[in-house]
């Protein structure tokens, strides 16, 4: 309410970000008709998709200022130390992965990863932005550290190892020489002396990124025979239904269905990759929306970034600007892995640069007077 009366909203609506958004959205509708089950359709756009929607224009309208941004970035950067303490607190090995003792996302590994490295970029960001020996900064660096640590020797996700090597790489890049040498040397250790701590059968699991046919049965060989062959079922069913797909989350009900015309056993898996999760469920044209979506939130963010590196006019929303694009390489990495179409990470990350646009473009480029905003201490 206040971000409408605000004025805020309605100029946030007028991006083309949220344009593509609300299409895709408006794309959903129309494709529920057409679902294999109409009902479970809606169930998916209520329960998942509408919240989703909410999280994007909330995030994209709520930003006032440039401070306001640092305030998103700060959110961020909080929750992923509470996850940290909640993984380490609460954390316990099933099948020697790490998962919690009660219900919730968080009890899912692979999630448990991605919530970690979607705060990494943002737990930096306070360590450029306040200096590595401040408290905020000693802070963002003691929790990375944690993070990298929680994700490699208990989370056990491929997708998340991955994913933490990509946002590893894109931290790294753009910083002085000695700065980057020194850091890739205290990884390399830090790396080093993580070895011993990892389980054996987590080795064993992320060696099948590398290879999985020199080794048979193991659950870890199973659920990447698994995860190809839901991949392939994603493609085969985006090419059946090129138009409106299957249904917004009926995938597996699609899939099971086709199994048993085939005569086969069911997986009732998800398609463990987001994109293909979209073609499948809406069509190409959703999945062109979707990408719309993100393209249109995101790419100005790195066209202003850029500008700002050529002409030597870095200033300090320009450090959110990198936090905000790394976190966004990361997830477009593990995507590749996973199904979160219809929850909130892309309309979070979407929303936030959005609202990059909105109040860059509404503001002079000179340095503002807010305290929170200093030179970065890493370049």
């Amino acid at each position: 309410i206040t971000c409408l009366f605000s004025g805020r909203l309605p100029a946030s609506l007028r991006n083309r970000g949220t344009i593509a958004m609300l299409t895709f959205t408006t794309w959903l509708l129309i494709c529920v008709p057409f679902s294999v089950w109409p009902g479970g359709s809606v169930t998916k756009f209520r329960t998942e998709w509408i919240f989703s929607v909410g999280v994007f224009l909330i995030v994209a309208a709520g930003a006032a200022s440039i401070k306001n941004l640092f305030d998103y970035a700060g959110a961020i950067a909080w929750a992923t130390i509470f996850v940290n303490f909640v993984l380490v607190r609460y954390g316990k090995e099933q099948n020697l992965r790490g998962t919690l003792e009660f219900e919730g996302s968080l009890s899912n590994p692979n999630y448990a990863a991605l919530y970690l490295l979607l705060g990494l970029p943002f737990l930096i960001f306070w360590v450029r932005t306040r200096g590595p020996i401040t408290a905020r900064g000693l802070i963002g660096l003691a929790n990375a550290g944690l993070l990298a640590v929680l994700i490699v020797t208990r989370t056990g996700s491929r997708s998340g190892l991955l994913s933490l090597m990509v946002l590893t790489l894109l931290l790294l890049a753009g910083t002085k020489f000695h700065v980057w040498t020194s850091l890739l040397i205290c990884l390399t250790l830090g790396a080093a002396l993580m070895v011993p701590f990892i389980p054996n059968y987590l080795i064993y699991r992320y060696g099948t990124l590398l290879n999985s046919s020199e080794v048979h049965g193991g659950e870890a060989e199973n659920s990447t025979n698994a995860r190809k062959e839901v991949l392939n079922e994603s493609l085969g069913l985006t090419l059946k239904h090129p138009v409106v797909g299957v249904g917004p989350g009926q995938f597996r009900v699609a899939a099971a269905a086709q199994s048993k015309d085939e005569g086969v056993r069911a997986l009732w898996l998800e398609t463990h990759n987001t994109y293909t999760q979209i073609s499948s469920e809406t069509g190409i044209v959703g999945l062109l929306l979707y990408l719309s979506m993100i393209f249109f939130s995101l790419v100005p963010v790195w066209k202003d970034l850029r500008l700002a590196r050529r002409t030597g006019n870095r200033l300090p929303q320009h450090e959110y600007a990198r936090a905000l694009l790394i976190c966004s390489a990361g997830l477009l990495t593990n995507c590749i892995f996973t199904s979160v179409a219809y929850q909130y990470y892309w309309p979070l990350l979407c929303g936030l640069g959005v609202a990059y646009q909105r109040v860059t473009n509404t503001r002079t480029t000179t340095a503002t007077p807010f305290r929170l905003m200093r030179t970065p201490a890493v370049s």
